[in-house]
This record gives C-alpha cells, sequence and structure tokens, in this order.
C-alpha cells in the first residue's frame, strides 16, 4: 500500500502531546530535509505543506486521545492539487466522529480463534508447528479467557509461559496464581495478567524494566543510551546488556520500533498500558516516580529514589527536598535553573543526571558537587561549554553529549579515571564533527 502513495509516515501520539513536538514528529517520519531543532512552529507547517504540496501521500496518526489533535494540526496539509489519506487510531469514542459514519471503523476484542492463535505463537514459539500440546489445551483455553480477546495481554501471557516448563503443573500453578489476584483485586483480568507477568520478573530485569517506564509516553528508548543507563546504575553487567533488552522484548514487556542491517535493536518503545502498570509498580516499591508540575497532582518526593520531570514546573519538587534521590532526568525543554539547584544541593547521593532535550546554556556549579554521580547526560541540549571542574567527578563513567552545542572539552577531563563512554558531537554535521580534548 505504500507503493501507491509518493510520501508515507507514521506517527504515534502521546496523551500529553506538544504540537510543537508532533510537527516536528510528522517532518522526520515524511523525510523533509529541514534542521527541526533550529525551525519554529510557522516554520515547521511551512515545510510540511510545501513538501506534500503536488504529492500523494499517505499518513498514520496513532493512538491519538482527543479529537482536538486533529482539529489543530489540519490546516498544515494542502487540500487542493494533492491526494491526502488520513488513518487515525484511538481508544475515544470522541476522535472516531471526526469520520464519516461509513470510514469509522471499531475493532472488537479478538474473537476466541484468533484469540487462541496469537497465544500459541507466542507460549509455543520454539515449537516448528505453534501447537498446543493435548494435555495442556484444557488449561490454554482458560489463559486465552481471561484475556478478554486484549492483543496485549494475550502476547504477555504466552511470552511468560514460553519461560515456563511445559508441564501441567507449572501452568496449573501460574494459573492458580492468577485467580487469587483476582479474587482480592478490582482491576480488569486483564490488568492481572500483566501485573502476574510483572511480578514473574527475575530482579535485575525487573529493575531494567521498571526503569523504561519512568520515560515519557511513547518516548523512543534508544538501545545504546538506554543500556548505558542500565550499567551506571549497576542492574547489569556490560556484558548483558543485549541479552536484557531482548529479554524484554520477548516478553511483550518493550515493542520493537526499528532495527539495524544486521537485525539488532536500535530503538524500542513501551505500549502505554504497560507503562501505566509499570508505573504503579514503581511507585509502591519507591523505585521512582513521574513529576508533571502539575498543580492538580498531589505529589510527595520523600522516599523516591529516581524522578522523572516531565514538566517545566520545578517549583513544588524544588521546595519538598530529595535527599534520597539516586536518579534524576529532566525532560522539559524550558525550565527553571534556579529551581534546579535546591535539588542539586539535596541529592548528595545522586548518581545520574539526565537532562536531555533542555534549553540551558550552562550547567549549575551544583553539579559538580555530585561526587556520585555516574552518569551525566547532555543530549540534545544547547550547553555550550563544561568547566575545569568537570574534573572533580570521579566517579563519572558516562559522558552523553551527542548533539549538543559543545565546541570542546576542558583538560580536566582527563582526570575522570572512571569514564568509559565519552559520546559528544555538533549539532549540523555530528558523523563528521567531534569535540577536541
Amino acid at each position: 500500500m505504500k507503493l501507491d502513495f509518493d510520501a508515507a509516515a507514521w506517527v504515534t501520539i502521546s496523551e500529553s502531546y506538544c504540537i510543537e513536538d508532533l510537527l516536528k514528529k510528522i517532518v522526520v517520519e515524511f523525510g523533509i530535509a529541514v534542521d527541526v531543532a533550529n525551525i519554529d512552529m510557522r516554520g515547521l507547517a511551512e515545510s510540511i505543506h510545501d513538501y506534500l504540496q503536488g504529492k500523494k501521500y499517505f499518513l498514520v496518526l496513532d493512538d491519538v486521545w482527543a479529537a482536538r489533535v486533529w482539529l489543530e494540526i489540519r490546516n498544515v496539509f494542502p487540500t487542493s492539487n494533492c491526494t491526502g489519506r488520513f488513518v487515525i487510531t484511538s481508544r475515544k469514542h470522541e476522535v472516531s466522529l471526526l469520520a464519516t459514519r461509513e470510514s469509522a471503523i471499531h475493532l472488537e476484542p479478538l474473537q476466541a480463534h484468533h484469540s487462541s492463535v496469537l497465544f500459541c505463537k507466542g507460549a509455543f514459539w520454539n515449537n516448528d508447528d505453534k501447537q498446543c500440546p493435548l494435555e495442556l489445551q484444557k488449561l490454554a483455553r482458560k489463559f486465552v479467557a481471561k484475556c478478554q480477546g486484549l492483543p496485549i495481554a494475550i502476547a504477555c501471557i504466552g511470552r511468560l509461559l514460553l519461560c515456563k516448563p511445559p508441564t501441567f503443573a507449572e501452568w496449573e500453578n501460574l494459573y492458580t496464581g492468577l485467580d487469587s489476584q483476582l479474587a482480592k483485586d478490582v482491576i480488569p483480568d486483564a490488568h492481572i495478567i500483566l501485573k502476574v507477568s510483572l511480578d514473574d520478573l527475575p530482579y535485575d530485569l525487573k529493575n531494567c524494566f521498571l526503569y523504561c517506564a519512568l520515560f515519557p509516553e511513547d518516548y523512543l528508548l534508544r538501545r545504546k543510551t538506554i543500556m548505558r543507563q542500565w550499567i551506571a546504575e549497576g542492574f547489569i553487567r556490560e556484558r548483558e546488556e543485549n541479552k536484557t533488552l531482548v529479554e524484554l522484548v520477548d516478553r511483550s514487556l518493550l515493542q520493537v520500533v526499528e532495527r539495524n542491517y544486521t537485525g539488532r535493536i536500535r530503538n524500542c518503545r513501551m505500549h502505554d498500558v504497560i507503562r501505566l502498570l509499570a508505573l504503579n509498580k514503581a511507585k509502591e516499591e519507591c523505585f521512582g516516580k513521574v513529576y508533571t508540575g502539575s498543580v492538580t497532582q498531589a505529589f510527595s518526593v520523600e522516599g523516591a529514589r529516581r524522578m522523572s520531570v516531565q514538566g517545566k514546573n520545578l517549583e513544588q519538587l524544588s521546595r519538598s527536598g530529595a535527599t534520597q534521590l539516586r536518579e534524576l532526568h529532566v525532560f522539559g525543554r524550558y525550565i527553571d535553573i534556579d529551581l534546579l539547584k535546591p535539588i542539586l544541593t539535596s541529592s548528595n547521593l545522586l548518581s545520574t543526571l539526565d537532562l536531555q532535550g533542555t534549553c540551558m546554556k550552562m550547567l549549575p556549579d551544583e553539579v559538580f558537587d555530585l561526587f556520585n554521580l555516574r552518569y551525566l547526560g547532555l543530549r540534545d541540549t544547547d550547553v555550550e561549554s563544561l568547566p575545569e571542574a568537570v574534573g572533580r567527578l570521579q566517579n563519572l563513567e558516562v559522558l552523553d553529549a551527542l548533539r549538543s552545542k559543545l565546541k570542546y572539552l576542558p583538560n580536566s577531563v582527563v582526570k575522570l579515571q572512571k569514564l568509559r563512554y565519552l559520546t559528544a558531537g555538533s549539532t549540523i554535521r555530528q558523523s563528521q564533527s567531534r569535540v577536541s580534548a
């Protein structure tokens, strides 16, 4: 179908979307040759309009949460001298009303037969025929029934059973665990399936999985970046990183977005249903929390070891103190550096500081007092230089400044005896322009 069009793109939209970021995604997915890091919203809209003019194009807007998304961007696309086709997917009825009655397709849960086929593909993936043995068929039907036709739940329970011995006793034991959860929980059955799948994870794999949930919804997890963060956190050893990522994918807890030419995972993503479950688990176990900065969010930083800041308002977080923090991820583009300073001052145990995408041009001096810091993320920031004080970060293992505005490194970098990964490059020609020490 894609070959029938001059241009095609698939864009996933998060619940907390930003119009400018959405337009940037559309530009990238269509392959429009503009510098998305240095163009305003009007320029983005004009670039999309001009590129699609006179073309036959196709755009999928995946997982739309509100009808206003389309209403806010529809004027970007040309309507004359071209042919445009749009597919919008959503779990919200109000979004389906954007289409004519003939064009709206309501997807029902999988029927029993198709649910069974999907289940067997997961549970018996290693078998050539992908068929369920006769002695397990009764239990297989029970597992499938619990999933209520929800593909993601079927895939999760299938992959979970793949990791278990294919015996009646082992399967019955897992099914009994499901029933006991259902007896004491009011969560729908499908969510219980996901919960049991999560509880079954080995300790190190569980930590890596919960870590992924701290990133924003629909966030693209880059293999090299996420694995270096796992290693810096001490979750895994260096030689185990690929195995860990593959196992999370095999259990249907992460979705592959892109592979490289050798078939190795390049980028992956966490489904938002699984992410919500993982965030609840992370909060319950004091693993980590997400801070949005919303005035309606009842938030306490107390006891949190990892914090993901996904909003620009840091006032509540700045006042609360963060003495137990081991990690701080900041995803807001525009943040008040003065409000960040008290957090850094009180976080003596901080081992990971990830400021990727922020517009700050200079790091606060408080960063260089973080003796325990092992990971410093400056990717896609406006940081132009690092002071000699960076040499005080004696435990630093990873310095990621790719696509920042860093032109050179201070001489004190040679004092970082534990540094294992140093990634830096210009924003314009990163493959050819490297910083010099």
